[in-house]
């Protein structure tokens, strides 16, 4: 035997070594080279293995350690003969100590004469797990922030919750995930979402439903007393309560829900085996359940918010389509009212009479200016107004302006004055009607509550760089003036400063906060100063681009003065050119044909689209232009000139139609044009307008060629 050998060398030597090996605080062994056969092995490694001192004499290395009967595959001493001065290091598993281990083997001179080798073992178990725990916590917290930044996205809500479940399935290794969401009213259980391990063949249970039992309803209540929000299958008296409504797994763990102190749904994990669950699982799964109960809280919010938007914008559609009908049937009476005391003022020369139909007249004005404030009002507060910025003249703005206000300052035994800067342009880039607009509503304003005095109006500008001009519009009056606590409230919708001006004064209460809202539309300011009992100053401001174009004068559909019919015309003025007025209410065409009367038109009527296209398509070339209303039975105005431009006829496509439409959205008035109209007049009809229009395309070429 090799141990005899080894015996007749200096027995000093060797326990002197030994006794060195034996005080190193290190696993060490020795081995005969090339058979494995134990020489030493030091206390540290005895008492490791349980061996006693000297029990492993006689035993192999490869049997000892692996439990093999022969060398090892891997064993290093040929690659040790091969360079003796080496030190070869490997990891393995020891399976007799249970433990991960890193081997040093290096030659030793052994007391024998011959060499050895020196095995050098360190337990690396306790770092390996530590880095493997780590390791895991990394992935976890990597899975976590990913699931939970997937979440923030907008995409399908089924879709992250299907793609969490399976990374967390997998990263866990367990047998399947559930999510349960409460039904009605918190009696039922709904099997919404799931996850199934692919390795078992299970029936998905999606849809499945299980109704909230006394027993489970203990069991979901014996979460929350426990002041938690999970429990697990190993606490007393779990399994047995939820045994009738488990499938397949028995060892789970369950997360409830809380949408405050509503309980929405029930996050099931399940795995095959018994094993107790982890801390890390557990919190792995109140982690998830806390990124899902805050997403989910989210999209609802999101979607009831989107919802309730929906809902309002239905509401304004509903609103808007509710007013364009009401403008329409308030509308057409007024353009009855109106116009047959237009008529009457023609024929009817009787002082007595006539002033009874100037009254008549004036309060139809009046009601009419007031359904404008409301149409105009419910316009913008729908968001349906425009700014339409074109070039226009202020000086004949003012004129607009003061024509129709003079008479009214008349009437009230109030002086009017108008002063403006002589360095205004002629020419300004803006929306006229709207400035227009908005003078007047703060023009009659001043007029309504001045009894005696003045109310003037000023316009000054302000040049801002080279083509910009600021212009400031002023209005005072001597008139009521304005508490200070009731400033506040002008502009408010639907209110006057005073409760009871309503009622002396008359009025919506509209016009203040329309001009308001025009002027902030126009990126303007509107400001007042006003003192009660002494009088007001109402001022705006907005800029204007400036524009080298000058306009030529042009006629005003208001300078007649109160009392006449603001139509002028030249008899015969339209000889031989053919109308064809499309109006299926008799009243409207009586007064439209009196009021054309002696202006030399040709006019054939039609009472719906469908007898207007009849028409047309029967002689093309006779008409040289086409009123046509909107609203109508049979066949409406839009669809009827869809059919007119469909003809196969050159004259179809450039045969000059204007919409005549109470309803006055500027989404009316597009779906006019889009429907092939080359324009719009509105009800009730304003017969200078309407001259104006029929001058502009009967004797425009350019409308006439249109193509």
């Amino acid at each position: 035997m090799e141990r005899e050998k080894i015996n007749q060398s200096s027995d000093y030597e060797l326990m002197n070594l030994e006794k060195i090996l034996d005080g190193i605080n290190a696993q060490i062994y020795v081995t005969v080279p090339k058979t494995g056969e134990l020489l030493f092995v030091n206390k540290q490694l005895r008492t490791a293995a349980g061996w006693e001192n000297d029990s492993f004499v006689g035993e192999f290395c490869y049997k000892v350690f692996r439990g093999l009967d022969e060398m090892c595959d891997f064993c290093p001493c040929s690659r040790l003969d091969e360079n003796p001065e080496q030190t070869i290091v490997w990891e393995e598993y020891v399976e007799i100590f249970g433990r991960h281990v890193i081997h040093s083997d290096s030659y030793i001179d052994w007391p024998n004469g011959e060499k050895a080798h020196l095995q050098h073992i360190i337990d690396i178990t306790d770092f390996r797990n530590m880095t493997n725990a780590l390791n895991k916590q990394l992935e976890q917290q990597s899975l976590m922030a990913k699931i939970s930044q997937s979440f923030l996205s907008n995409e399908d809500m089924d879709t992250l919750i299907s793609n969490a479940f399976r990374e967390i399935g997998e990263f866990m290794g367990i047998a399947q995930i559930l999510l349960f969401k409460t039904e009605e009213n918190g009696t039922m259980l709904l099997c919404r979402h799931e996850w199934i391990n692919p390795k078992f063949n299970m029936s998905s249970r999606i849809g499945g439903t299980m109704p909230i039992s006394e027993s489970l309803r203990g069991y979901l209540k014996a979460i929350k007393a426990k002041n938690k929000v999970h429990i697990t299958a190993d606490e007393p008296g779990m399994k047995e309560a939820v045994a009738p409504y488990r499938v397949n797994f028995f060892n789970f763990l369950s997360v409830v829900l809380y949408f405050g102190e509503t309980m929405y749904a029930v996050l099931d994990f399940s795995r095959e085996d018994d094993a107790k669950w982890s801390q890390d699982e557990i919190n792995i799964a109140l982690l998830i359940s806390n990124i899902m109960t805050n997403a989910l809280q989210k999209r609802l919010a999101e979607e009831e918010l989107i919802s309730a938007k929906e809902s309002a914008e239905q509401s304004s559609r509903y609103k808007t389509d509710f007013l364009a009908k009401m403008s329409h049937e308030i509308r057409t009476p007024m353009n009855a009212i109106i116009g047959m005391t237009e008529l009457a003022l023609r024929e009817d020369k009787h002082d007595a009479r006539t002033e009874h139909i100037l009254t008549v007249k004036q309060a139809g004005a009046n009601l009419l200016d007031i359904i404008n404030d409301i149409l105009d009002f419910s316009k913008i507060e729908a968001g349906k107004v425009e700014i339409v910025p074109k070039d226009y003249s202020v000086a004949f703005l003012l004129g607009d302006v003061v024509s129709i206000i003079r008479m009214r300052a008349v009437d009230s035994r109030i002086s009017f004055v108008v002063k403006a800067d002589s360095n205004i342009p002629r020419t300004l880039y803006g929306d006229e009607t709207r400035i227009r607009q908005a003078v007047l509503n703060i023009l009659n304003n001043a007029v309504k509550y001045t009894e005696k005095g003045f109310v003037s109006l000023g316009v000054y500008g302000e040049f801002i760089g080279d083509d910009t001009v600021n212009l400031i519009f002023e209005v005072a009056d001597s008139g009521i003036g304005i508490a200070p606590e009731n400033l506040k409230r002008l502009f408010t919708a639907f209110e006057q400063a005073e409760s009871g001006i309503s009622r002396e004064f008359g009025g919506t209460g509209l016009g203040l906060a329309i001009s308001k809202r025009i002027v902030e539309l126009m990126g303007g300011a509107f400001w007042v100063e006003s003192e009660l009992g002494k009088g007001s100053r109402f001022m705006f401001t907005v800029k204007m681009k400036r524009d080298g174009k000058e306009r030529a004068p042009r006629h005003s559909a208001r300078n007649a003065g109160q009392g006449e019919v603001p139509c002028k015309y030249t008899n015969g003025e339209f000889y031989g050119k053919n109308v064809l007025l499309t109006e299926d209410v008799a009243i409207n065409r009586e007064i439209l044909l009196a009021l054309l009367d002696g202006t030399g038109l040709l006019i054939d009527c039609a009472e719906n689209g469908r007898e207007a296209v009849d028409m047309v398509e029967a002689d093309p070339d006779k008409y040289d232009l086409v009123f046509m209303d909107i609203q109508m039975p049979k066949m409406d105005g839009l669809e009827a000139t869809r059919r007119i431009r469909a003809l196969p006829v050159q004259r179809a496509k450039t045969l000059p139609i204007v919409a005549m439409t109470a309803n006055v959205f500027k989404s009316d008035i597009d779906a006019c044009l889009a429907a092939g109209m080359d324009d719009h007049i509105g009800k009730p009809l304003d017969i200078a307008e309407g001259m104006e229009k029929l001058r502009n395309y009967l004797f425009s070429y350019d409308v006439l060629t249109r193509h």
